[in-house]
């Protein structure tokens, strides 16, 4: 059944040039692009916020992500499972290491880790990281990289560490605290930061 899900995927590669493109775009740049909106994200509140909410609701997203990282390691000492096309004839679109496990995706990782966090704690974006996470999901299907249980595997460890990631925010404070303390005092010494603080005190 995950190999017959993933041909319904994966056959649809080559078919059209521009979805081509457009799913190696999301498979290879899906982890830069959630770090931008997440730096911006940052920056926003860093800048023009009061509190530190969303920072630190950035920083619990970067702990779920590493904690998924440090649970999907465990796994692969007990289980291997190899690449769609590594034992398939496949669409494959991009190269990847055929030495690597296939289960889990660290791209879906990152990118149900952040939604995860994000509906939690704010919705509204939540909501649209939860869409571009199943984008990315099913780009690394579409790739050839990746089957569909993978993905879903990569969802049940995020919403489990995410979940509980978030219920224990207020023992994290220490360290979200620090974090956003350091970056403001790093921030304040750039040539915009200061440039904002001679704004906000004239």
């Amino acid at each position: 059944m995950n190999y017959t899900f993933f041909k319904i995927f994966n056959d649809l590669a080559g078919q059209h040039q521009w979805l081509d493109s457009l799913m190696i775009f999301i498979a290879n740049q899906s982890p830069f692009i959630i770090a931008g909106a997440l730096l911006i994200v940052w920056l926003r509140e860093s800048i023009f916020g009061k509190g530190h909410y969303q920072q630190t609701t950035v920083i619990l997203t970067a702990v779920t992500f590493l904690l998924t990282l440090i649970a999907n390691s465990v796994i692969h000492l007990f289980y291997w499972h190899a690449r769609p096309f590594v034992t398939h004839r496949v669409h494959q679109l991009i190269a990847h290491s055929a030495t690597e496990s296939s289960f889990v995706s660290d791209h879906a990782l990152l990118a149900f880790s952040v939604a995860i966090v994000l509906l939690q704690r704010m919705k509204r974006l939540g909501y649209a990281a939860f869409a571009f996470a199943i984008l990315t999901g099913a780009s690394r299907i579409f790739v050839g990289v990746h089957y569909p249980a993978d993905i879903i595997g990569s969802v049940f460890i995020a919403s489990a560490v995410g979940w509980l990631v978030v219920n224990q925010e207020a023992r994290l404070r220490p360290i979200t605290a620090f974090i956003i303390s350091t970056s403001e005092k790093v921030i304040a010494l750039t040539p915009a930061g200061k440039r904002i603080s001679r704004d906000i005190n004239k």
